[in-house]
């Protein structure tokens, strides 16, 4: 009798088991179309959550919104943004995902090499762009469309901006059907970012401004316009270069030393 009740109790707790890992596979979410209006004010009909994604910029971005899953929708990027302008960020992740290597080449649209006939080539459901491309590739994003393939723009090039960045967010979230993650990620950021504002706030006024050099590679410096100079501007720093009033331009070694910078920060 003993047994035999062992043996019920076990048969129970199996199917309690089974019950509970069921109900634990998440189903994946059926694709559907939705309306987007990205950061270019153009409404943009997307078949969602997408599963072959091209990527011309902000990776970054799209992992943290879909992680690992998401690298592997990439069927297309521009390798050079990483490979030739993140060489620390593509070492770190090629190590990890040696195959991303692999990943098909579509051009970088800041060079003038963006392919839309290896985009159209690629098939994926939807093209991820950043609004500051636009204006290289106006042209070229037509072809894709007329292929059937959405082409939607984001925008994470303001420094701090909050509302740009919340909205780049939410697309991103809507397209790889993680809206979840994106209010924790949304949440995550604002905190920090209103954080930062208040430090700023109480020290504002109280002390003077560092002078800090950016310099990039040629004496090639980063003016106003560029994001690397309105962040500096924007944490509470005075930019050498502040009379470069565009988005980069060359700086003379000898004014730069002349200039006594308390801070020198060079890229590649």
């Amino acid at each position: 009798m003993k047994k035999r009740v062992i043996v019920v109790l076990a048969f129970l707790i199996a199917v309690m088991l089974l019950g509970c890992a069921q109900k634990a596979v998440e189903k994946p979410e059926e694709a559907k179309v939705i309306k987007i209006t990205d950061l270019m004010g153009r409404e943009v009909s997307v078949k969602a959550p997408v599963n072959k994604v091209v990527i011309t910029f902000n990776v970054e971005e799209f992992t943290a919104v879909g992680g690992e899953d998401a690298l592997k929708k990439i069927v297309g990027w521009s390798q050079y943004y990483w490979e030739g302008r993140r060489p620390t960020v593509w070492e770190v992740y090629s190590e990890k995902y040696p195959w991303i290597k692999n990943i098909p080449d579509v051009g970088y649209p800041w060079k003038g090499t963006f392919s839309a006939e290896k985009v159209i080539e690629l098939k994926p459901d939807v093209v991820i762009m950043s609004k500051d491309q636009y204006k290289h590739v106006k042209e070229d994003v037509e072809k894709p469309k007329k292929a059937g393939i959405p082409v939607v723009f984001i925008d994470y090039y303001e420094p701090f901006n909050v509302t740009t960045h919340t909205k780049s967010t939410l697309i991103l979230g809507k397209l790889l059907g993680k809206e979840d993650r994106v209010k924790e990620l949304v949440s995550y950021y604002t905190k920090q970012v209103d954080d930062i504002l208040k430090r700023l706030s109480e020290v504002e006024g109280k002390y003077p401004k560092p002078k800090v050099l950016l310099l990039g590679k040629g004496w090639m410096t980063y003016g106003k316009n560029h994001y690397r100079g309105k962040m500096l501007e924007f944490a509470g720093g005075y930019k050498h270069s502040s009379k470069c009033s565009g988005t980069v331009g060359r700086d003379k070694p000898r004014i730069r030393l002349e200039g006594k910078s308390e801070c020198c920060n060079i890229y590649r």
